[in-house]
């Protein structure tokens, strides 16, 4: 899923039906919000792609720990710059992701697939790179 930058135009229309309309570079025609004469007011949209380095953000995992051999939980996971591209991992493992909006994601644990005590590091994946680790602890 592509991320828009949405805007408004001023342009030129040509005088000629087959000279192009000028759009600024980057930038695609959507629709014309008004003319006049030779003027025109377009709607355009480019993509916008997050700078490089701009890495989700991992702020809480909430709750941290649960008890292993437990039922299936919601596991609510807080930060920022999540995208739909964002796929949480508990270690190396992906785990089903599911995005709510840019600084909330869950996933489901399954401490009934644990059957001892340990840690897990969570992290999130994103086309912008990997959060830094929080622990989640099966007790």
């Amino acid at each position: 899923m592509s991320n828009y930058e949405i805007m408004a135009h001023q342009v030129l229309l040509p005088i000629l039906p087959d000279d192009p309309v000028i759009i600024p570079a980057g930038w695609e025609p959507i629709s014309t919000l008004a003319r006049q004469g030779n003027n025109a007011v377009v709607m355009c949209r480019r993509v916008v792609t997050p700078p490089a380095g701009s890495a989700p953000v991992l702020a809480s995992i909430t709750p941290n720990s649960l008890a292993a051999g437990s039922t299936p939980t919601t596991i609510d996971v807080a930060g920022s710059g999540f995208d739909t591209s964002c796929t949480i991992y508990a270690d190396a493992t992906p785990r089903a992701t599911f995005y709510l909006d840019a600084t909330h994601l869950q996933y489901t644990s399954r401490p009934d697939l644990e059957t001892s005590a340990s840690t897990v590091q969570i992290r999130v994946q994103g086309d912008g790179g990997t959060s830094g680790a929080l622990p989640f602890t099966f007790t």
